[in-house]
């Protein structure tokens, strides 16, 4: 990775997602880009200028001049508390909608890994789809790591990799395949069996034996899940093993199953303590 993107707010959060990240950049020797979207309603964003412009004029332009100015103190007194400790660090301040400006700054900077901090959503948040976060795992382009709570430990050594089985060909992504060759880490390839699409084990066994031939993983183990949630499933798995991080291809409810309303990748981000990587897959 050359390149990690931490959308931050200040938030506690942002925070944890910033040192998460940190780890990540010294062992892969990348620069870190901070962004900061002072948002207000609008479908695109543009870079923040010191200069005035239009919009400054009346109050809600004055305001978002003063978030600005503010906002960039901030900014700038976390790039050199990250550079004292020899941290690479761009920083990107812009206004306007933050999924367009995350959209934007990962084409922009040709980025390879986005870092969010994440909270648990209620549950009308959930009928109504409000998380920022869960709409970044829909529409990036590159992998997501979503990190809701703080890490008791940021070495992903004791990795689950949720998988169908059904989708081979996609590439895994290269947090997963430098975490084994360069940490040590063990990866647990984990399908979940529900009752509508019940297989064989013999049958699951054959298939993810062959997917770590595949990708040529050496350190691993074979988990077959039998639970009627996928998400749950993978829940309950990767908390009872202890792991470090979960990894899922953003294919929707198709990566896992057919049948079940909901978004599997979205679903873990909300409902997992531990940190989930997203990828398109």
């Amino acid at each position: 990775m050359k390149r990690i993107l931490v959308p931050t707010n200040f938030s506690t959060q942002a925070g944890w997602a910033i040192e998460v990240a940190t780890y990540l950049t010294r062992r892969s020797n990348a620069e870190l880009v901070l962004l900061h979207v002072v948002e207000y309603p609008a479908t695109e964003s543009f870079d923040a200028e010191p200069e005035g412009n239009d919009l400054e004029h009346d109050v809600q332009g004055a305001l978002l001049r003063k978030l600005t100015i503010r906002n960039r103190m901030y900014l700038n007194e976390l790039e050199s508390n990250l550079s004292a400790i020899g941290i690479s660090v761009i920083k990107v301040i812009r206004k306007g909608n933050l999924l367009h400006a995350i959209k934007t700054v990962v084409f922009d900077y040709n980025i390879d890994l986005v870092v969010m901090g994440t909270t648990r959503r209620s549950k009308i948040e959930e009928v109504l789809d409000k998380s920022r976060t869960e709409q970044v795992v829909k529409f990036s382009q590159a992998p997501v790591l979503a990190v809701r709570e703080k890490p008791s430990r940021n070495q992903f050594r004791n990795i689950v990799y949720a998988t169908s089985l059904s989708s081979n060909g996609t590439a895994l992504p290269e947090i997963l395949t430098n975490a084994e060759r360069l940490y040590g880490a063990k990866v647990h390839i984990a399908t979940v069996n529900t009752p509508k699409l019940s297989r064989t084990a013999n049958e699951l066994e054959k298939e993810m034996e062959g997917f770590a031939r595949k990708y040529k993983l050496e350190n691993y183990s074979i988990n077959i899940l039998n639970d009627k949630s996928e998400d749950a499933g993978i829940v309950r798995f990767a908390e009872r093993i202890g792991a470090d991080l979960i990894v899922i291809a953003t294919h929707g409810r198709k990566e896992l199953s057919h049948e079940i309303q909901g978004n599997i990748p979205q679903d873990l981000v909300n409902h997992s303590s531990i940190p989930v990587l997203t990828y398109l897959g």
